[in-house]
């Protein structure tokens, strides 16, 4: 058995104005569900975006922080070198170096093994800008390489 409240001498049901105020309720409940979703998914995509600029920020300031390093230890290196007294070399150590530059040397390790300071500011950089960016630390590696005694 239904029940019909008469207002007026109409059933609620059937009136216009409570059917209307039913519709729209309906409606506005929809949108606001569909907006929650919307706003929902706009924020895990601004965390996934975030997420993504720290860590490629992160990853360069790391590239960095090496090729800084390394510079350092290069200047550092060739500071010792011109700096180290000269008569701790003897005349008979000089002329035996010079016989073995004057020869084909052998790589005294893998090619994967060696150089491994410019092969990684080289690999930063290619990393970050791109091989064609990058022809100065790839021609850095390529003679620190052939120093070692590859044939590139």
């Amino acid at each position: 058995m239904q029940r019909h409240v008469l207002f007026g001498n109409e059933k609620l049901s059937e009136s216009y104005p409570i059917r209307r105020a039913a519709q729209l309720t309906a409606y506005v409940l929809q949108q606001g569900k569909e907006s929650i979703k919307e706003a929902v998914e706009s924020e895990a995509r601004k965390k996934v975006d975030q997420f993504s600029q720290t860590f490629t920020q992160e990853l360069k300031e790391g590239f960095r922080k090496i090729q800084d390093q390394q510079k350092q230890q290069k200047s550092s290196a060739s500071a010792s070198i011109l700096f180290s007294p000269l008569h701790n070399i003897m005349p008979g150590e000089t002329s035996a170096k010079d016989s073995t530059q004057g020869g084909e040397k052998k790589p005294k390790c893998k090619a994967c093994c060696a150089c491994p300071e410019t092969k990684r500011v080289r690999d930063a950089c290619i990393v970050e800008n791109g091989a064609e960016n990058c022809q100065k630390e790839i021609e850095d590696h390529k003679k620190c390489m052939k120093e070692m005694g590859f044939d590139i």
